[in-house]
């Protein structure tokens, strides 16, 4: 059986693994051969990267240009040609060592080169039998060393006792970002393998929080790929006036921005406030002028006196011009420079697709554009239909949602979906056992956060963030008050939480003593 010629995507993907990632080239020493390679550059290039790593331990990245100039002299016509054309698309479209999905193409890539070893024994052995020259194919069967790295085989306490000691400890490699303000120390940083979830009932939100969440990653130079189940159109629209900060409808032109602020800068009374610049109220909310600063010089005092900070919520008017074509076009154009990372959208109808489809669409992404993804996102899951649609619908539901976490370990990505809640969650607060259908729902996430909203908080620009569950850490029991404005697609603008210098129950505080 001959490999298709399509498995030369992996062949790319190893080579350019082999450029800019480090620890690629440090897990590939175990299944390295340059005789593996079928493409002819795939072959010169590999054997540049691997010269580079033995001289200087680490991948040579953009000196990869300097190494190929120096010898480029000694190759024919057609190998510079060839190899020009993949320097030149690896330069436009990799920037980021860090940020690379090392594990997933160390995986491809043991995956391909055992294949090619078995198929090279094969060939030898089919030599020998041709010429008669059994001891030799018994010689070489004898002789076969099988292609894996460490991990491959299972690890052992003492003989891998430096790997397993690189689990304990912060594994920043892993973190593809942490949410920032106050709410960044309630909910763990977001990482690769892990199966994220928000909980709120229909129209409270999800929708933005996940395209919040894919604008994150996309600006620390991550891979994102969201599969949507209702509008295509919708998420652009909200990701790019995030992204903007402008609005798409006319009636929110001069839509209020909330921001946290204290009570004695918005009055103008406090002399510690350096730009003490009093506003006025706009349908009973503080509007601030475009001169106004936020102060928050005394947070976290806890001296009571009259000029103590108290939190209050201050807005600015927004001064942005309606997104039209012709201005998202150029904003386009504008974000390559400053947000490395790519993301792609798949849309489909509701209640057609499974979790087979979308590991089908991340590998023909991955032989076509080159899109190795860091995180997937589907909007959202409840959505979607078990890979077998015989299931009952129950085990069916479980199928997805076990799906979701299969696709994480299979792609070395983080994954975030939503579930809506029951009904009782349009008035109360959602709690633990508030996901609809199903509780095995719970079990394959690494994390839940509930969306809840009152109807005056609504109109403040307020949602409050809460932990359900927590895999890894002690839960937090309150809420994080996020601020946003969603007229401009801005889920998350800043976050506080009441109380935040204690996090510890109450009954696990010491008692005082009561004076008599």
């Amino acid at each position: 059986m001959k490999i298709k010629k399509l498995d030369s995507y992996v062949e790319k993907s190893i080579i350019t693994a082999m450029i800019v990632s480090t620890d690629f080239l440090q897990g590939f020493e175990y299944l390295y051969k340059n005789e593996l390679f079928q493409i002819p550059y795939a072959k010169i290039i590999a054997r540049w990267c691997w010269d580079y790593y033995e001289t200087y331990t680490e991948a040579p990245n953009k000196t990869i240009q300097a190494i190929y100039k120096k010898n480029s002299e000694k190759l024919d016509e057609a190998l510079c040609e060839a190899i020009e054309l993949f320097l030149d698309k690896l330069s436009t479209e990799y920037d980021r060592d860090s940020n690379f999905n090392t594990k997933h193409i160390l995986d491809q890539a043991e995956e391909y080169f055992q294949k090619r070893n078995t198929l090279a024994l094969k060939d030898e052995i089919q030599v020998c039998i041709n010429n008669n020259d059994t001891k030799a194919a018994e010689l070489a069967i004898a002789g076969f060393n099988q292609l894996e790295t460490p991990t491959g085989s299972g690890l052992d306490l003492y003989k891998d006792s430096d790997q397993i000691a690189s689990f304990f400890g912060t594994n920043n490699d892993s973190v593809l970002f942490t949410f920032k303000g106050v709410a960044g120390t309630i909910i763990p940083p977001l990482r690769r393998k892990e199966f994220m979830r928000f909980d709120a009932p229909e129209k409270r939100g999800k929708s933005f929080a996940l395209t919040e969440i894919a604008k994150q990653a996309l600006f620390r130079g991550f891979n994102v790929a969201f599969f949507n189940f209702e509008m295509e159109e919708d998420f652009w629209i909200r990701l790019i006036s995030s992204i903007t900060g402008s609005p798409t409808d006319k009636k929110d032109i001069n839509c209020r921005i909330p921001f946290f602020d204290c009570y004695h800068n918005q009055q103008g009374d406090c002399d510690k406030c350096p730009n003490r610049v009093q506003g006025k109220m706009i349908n009973n909310a503080f509007a601030a002028p475009d001169d106004y600063k936020a102060c928050r010089l005394c947070e976290g005092n806890q001296r009571k006196s009259r000029m103590s900070f108290i939190r209050v919520i201050s807005n600015h008017l927004n001064n942005k011009p309606i997104l039209t074509p012709s201005i998202v076009s150029k904003k386009i154009k504008a974000l390559k420079t400053y947000a490395k990372g790519r993301i792609r959208v798949q849309s489909w109808p509701s209640d057609t697709k499974s979790i087979k489809d979308i590991e089908n669409q991340l590998y023909l992404w991955e032989k076509y554009e080159d899109f190795v993804v860091d995180l997937i996102e589907t909007d959202y899951a409840d959505l979607m239909v078990p890979d077998n649609l015989k299931l009952d619908y129950r085990i069916g539901l479980d199928n997805i949602w076990k799906g979701h976490k299969r696709l994480g370990q299979n792609f070395n990505a983080a994954v975030v979906s939503a579930t809506q809640t029951k009904i009782d969650t349009y008035e109360k607060k959602i709690k633990k056992s508030s996901a609809s259908e199903t509780k095995t729902k719970n079990a394959h996430i690494d994390r839940a956060v509930a969306l809840n909203q009152s109807t005056d908080e609504y109109e403040k620009g307020i949602m409050r963030w809460s932990m359900l569950f927590e895999r890894k850490a002690k839960v937090s029991s309150r809420d994080i008050v996020v601020l946003q404005q969603l007229a401009i697609g801005n889920a998350y603008l800043d976050s506080y939480v009441d109380d935040y210098k204690s996090d510890e129950p109450e009954s696990d505080k010491p008692k005082q003593r009561k004076r008599r």
